[in-house]
């Protein structure tokens, strides 16, 4: 062969050159890597992001039907109907820890009524605010253990059946009155307390404690007490109603 004669490439088999087909392969190739990485990215860009999303910052809790829910740092709604009477002529509820009164102590002697000894009636009048402060923390706490070391008869019998229907309900009772009373010595033994009281209590959450209803609106209650003394101690033994 002539060293000056131009030597052609090589062919295949169908006639043309191999190095055509080597670019031609990886030309395709690389089509193909392309298409399979945007579509990796498409579909990332446009899935839905799940379980990312932040959770509420002011939820509502769970409340017994019918009750008006509040949320953290809500005031209870004013708008709200009491959905249970906290005082009724059956059952007179609690207050907050009571204190004796600055004043003069009122004090009425039945007629006929065999005299007392002296200071009968400053020993009512504690054992008729200890009833209350007892009675207040059954309500709130649904616990009656207490009731009887400040009540007999009818009257813890009543306190008991009232309680454990708050407490199958999920509720229970935040007693705020105001007391306006007076001390009637009915004998050594038998003494009576007739207040003239006003309202605001107010059913809250048996559990978290939160309101469930807006306080009272400040109802006058008119209710006699009977107490007796028991053992040596005065108790409430009844107490109703009183209709002017």
């Amino acid at each position: 062969m002539d060293p000056n004669e131009r030597q052609s490439p090589r062919h295949g088999e169908n006639g043309m050159p191999v190095r055509r087909w080597w670019l031609i392969g990886l030309s395709l190739v690389a089509i193909m890597v392309i298409a399979v990485g945007a579509g990796i990215f498409l579909s990332r860009k446009l899935q839905p992001s799940v379980g990312i999303s932040p959770a509420p910052t002011n939820s509502t809790a769970r409340m017994p039907s019918g009750s008006t829910p509040t949320t953290a740092g809500d005031q209870p709604s004013t708008t709200a109907t009491p959905t249970m009477p906290i005082v009724t002529a059956a059952s007179p509820t609690a207050t907050l820890p009571a204190t004796p009164t600055a004043s003069p102590l009122p004090i009425v002697v039945a007629p006929g009524a065999t005299p007392a000894p002296p200071g009968t009636a400053q020993a009512v009048e504690r054992a008729y605010l200890h009833y209350w402060d007892v009675y207040t923390n059954a309500l709130y706490t649904l616990d009656t253990s207490h009731l009887a070391e400040v009540m007999s008869g009818t009257e813890l019998d009543g306190r008991r059946q009232q309680i454990d229907e708050l407490r199958s309900q999920n509720r229970a009772a935040n007693i705020v009155v105001e007391h306006h009373y007076e001390i009637v010595l009915l004998g050594p033994s038998k003494a009576g307390v007739e207040d003239h009281y006003v309202n605001k209590s107010y059913t809250i959450d048996a559990t978290s404690k939160r309101p469930l209803q807006s306080p009272g609106a400040g109802e006058t209650e008119d209710v006699a007490f009977q107490l007796e003394l028991v053992d040596g101690s005065w108790k409430v033994v009844s107490s109703s109603q009183v209709n002017r």
